[in-house]
């Protein structure tokens, strides 16, 4: 209680600095990027290459080959 006191006795940019830092914590804690993280075109074609390669994976997948091959003889179903 005596933080939440401190806390909420800041500044709005001293609360929003606080706050910013505490969820950093917590989704360093999970493996996630920071909240400020800017990703940088390297990382941004990574994570593209990882969603590509995912959806390739889906798209070759015997039962999206099946459901496509019926949507090619029967017709889509609606």
């Amino acid at each position: 209680m005596a933080r939440l006191r401190r806390v909420l006795g800041k500044s709005a940019d001293e609360r929003h600095a606080y706050a910013l830092e505490v969820l950093n914590q917590d989704r360093e804690v999970l493996g996630a990027p920071p909240l400020d993280h800017i990703p940088t075109d390297n990382e941004l074609a990574q994570a593209q290459a990882q969603r590509d390669k995912a959806y390739q994976k889906q798209y070759r997948s015997w039962h999206a080959r099946w459901n496509r091959f019926l949507d090619r003889v029967l017709g889509p179903a609606y």
